[in-house]
């Protein structure tokens, strides 16, 4: 049985964008720079784990500043209740982002993810060996 994990798209005034992208980074333990726009224009720069920022603990990069990323917000998924990202739970977006990089000849050993994911402070960018295509579509 393969199950279909929720996630949450943008809003109609912040659509998730459409199109071609290739995915071509994994960030673990996220920091979170606001984007220029009206909607966050008082926001500030969030450092990994810092309280507020909204990135979880992975953030796959295809089209930055849109991202697929964690949130602890679950109740917001299902929902189109994004600024244009597509969340989805940590634990999930963890396995994805296994997943993907194991795919694009990025694999990590046991041991590195027990590492990363041991400290939410500590930011780990990889950049993927072979980016890999994904197709936003409605």
């Amino acid at each position: 049985m393969c199950l279909t994990p929720a996630v949450s798209v943008g809003t109609q005034e912040y659509p998730t964008p459409q199109g071609e992208f290739e995915i071509h980074q994994i960030d673990w333990n996220p920091d979170w720079t606001p984007p220029d726009s009206e909607w966050s224009k008082d926001e500030s720069y969030k450092k990994p784990g810092q309280e507020g920022n909204p990135m979880g603990r992975a953030r796959i990069v295809y089209e930055m500043p849109y991202t697929i990323h964690g949130t602890t917000e679950l109740e917001s998924l299902g929902e189109a209740e994004s600024h244009g990202s597509v969340r989805m739970a940590n634990a999930e977006v963890i396995d994805l982002a296994r997943f993907l990089m194991e795919r694009a000849g990025s694999g990590r050993s046991e041991d590195w993810f027990k590492r990363v994911l041991s400290d939410s402070t500590t930011m780990e960018s990889v950049q993927l060996e072979q980016p890999i295509r994904l197709t936003n579509v409605e």
